[in-house]
């Protein structure tokens, strides 16, 4: 069995197991359909929302730390004939030198950031990359301690068609939940049809916790109008299986 460091090695299978996903696609461009100024999508990947943005006549910009997720975004917005600034960073420190009307970081890719000095950092670039009375939405899990709680349980987690290759691909799952550091360490497991667990990596995975994040967010200056349960704009409440945040930068 072969490891890899990375889910993001390959933009390719990247898009082969997450380009169906519609639901967050949708959320942000109906958020954002009114927005004439400027956007920036943190950790855009291979710009599955960027670029849906994009060819929806916005002026989109998009920052990721990973060169393979953004060679194959830069792929995908070249075909589509899209004129999009793709800048190769870290969220958790980054400075583009003109402010955006809008920030928003997709797909749980705040889940990335693992420590508290980290995310405040993160919100320190927001800020100072963010016009004022400027938006800043992501949305999150809220984290299930009976998902949390099933330490290492493989279960299934997706399936595709490998691109290079056009075989069937299955995924398994399973997590080590670090109660200490809220950290669950999820592995991902790649089988063929004839070879079970051919490839592996890790996943680490912050949780951020409801009140927790909402005191992250105030602590560090922002303030919060709008918070759903789903991307269906549904109240937050115990149940949701989402955070989702529509924030600005508190003016006090």
């Amino acid at each position: 069995m072969s490891n890899d460091s990375s889910l993001y090695r390959s933009g390719l299978i990247y898009d082969a197991m997450n380009d169906s996903l519609v639901e967050d696609m949708h959320f942000y461009l109906e958020e954002l359909k009114n927005e004439k100024g400027t956007i920036l999508e943190l950790a855009c990947g291979t710009g599955r929302i960027t670029c849906a943005l994009a060819k929806a006549g916005k002026q989109i910009t998009g920052l990721d730390l990973s060169k393979t997720m953004l060679d194959q975004a830069k792929v995908k917005s070249d075909k589509m004939g899209l004129n999009i600034d793709w800048h190769l960073g870290s969220m958790i420190n980054f400075n583009l030198n003109s402010p955006f009307d809008v920030i928003f970081v997709g797909y749980n890719s705040v889940h990335h950031i693992l420590t508290n000095e980290d995310f405040k950092n993160f919100l320190s670039s927001v800020k100072k990359n963010l016009k004022p009375n400027g938006r800043f939405l992501f949305d999150i899990f809220n984290p299930s301690l009976a998902i949390l709680n099933q330490q290492k349980v493989r279960s299934k987690m997706d399936d595709f068609v490998d691109p290079s290759t056009n075989e069937h691909i299955f995924v398994t799952e399973d997590n080590y939940y670090d109660a200490a550091t809220q950290i669950n360490h999820v592995t991902y497991y790649y089988s063929k049809k004839d070879q079970p667990d051919y490839h592996s990596h890790p996943l680490d995975m912050r949780c951020y916790f409801p009140q927790e994040i909402n005191a992250l967010l105030q602590y560090n200056g922002f303030q919060i109008i709008n918070k759903y349960g789903d991307f269906d704009k549904s109240r937050f409440q115990s149940s949701s299986q989402k955070q989702i945040f529509d924030c600005r930068v508190d003016s006090n």
